[in-house]
């Protein structure tokens, strides 16, 4: 009929039953979430590592994945492609970026407006 909001945990016939609070319970989760969070924002705050060579040397594929690395519309990739800021490579009808080539092209772009 209503909901058994101590659950007993551990009831066995030789031992007496433990019962839990549920607000503990909640109380626990939520310890356990902070921790998880403040554990997340440090590794955010966290000075990261240079970024390899290795990594520079990634392709970029496409328009729509141009506007995702740079963080922009499709139309602004057509037109950053189209600028000539960084080279563009294609391979048949696929046309990609380097990432490298990319973020020089975009430190070139910004440093010559300011």
């Amino acid at each position: 009929m209503y909901p058994n909001f101590f659950a007993m945990k551990n009831h066995d016939e030789n031992q007496s039953p433990v019962i839990t609070n549920p607000f503990q319970t909640l109380i626990d989760r939520l310890l356990q979430i902070e921790t998880k969070v403040d554990n997340l924002l440090t590794l955010q705050n966290s000075p990261t590592e240079p970024v390899q060579k290795a990594d520079l040397n990634r392709k970029i594929y496409g328009i729509q994945g141009l506007a995702v690395f740079v963080g922009c519309s499709e139309p602004t990739a057509v037109k950053l492609a189209r600028s000539g800021r960084f080279a563009r490579y294609q391979d048949g009808r696929k046309i990609f970026f380097y990432e490298a080539d990319v973020l020089k092209g975009m430190k070139r772009s910004t440093s010559v407006n300011s």
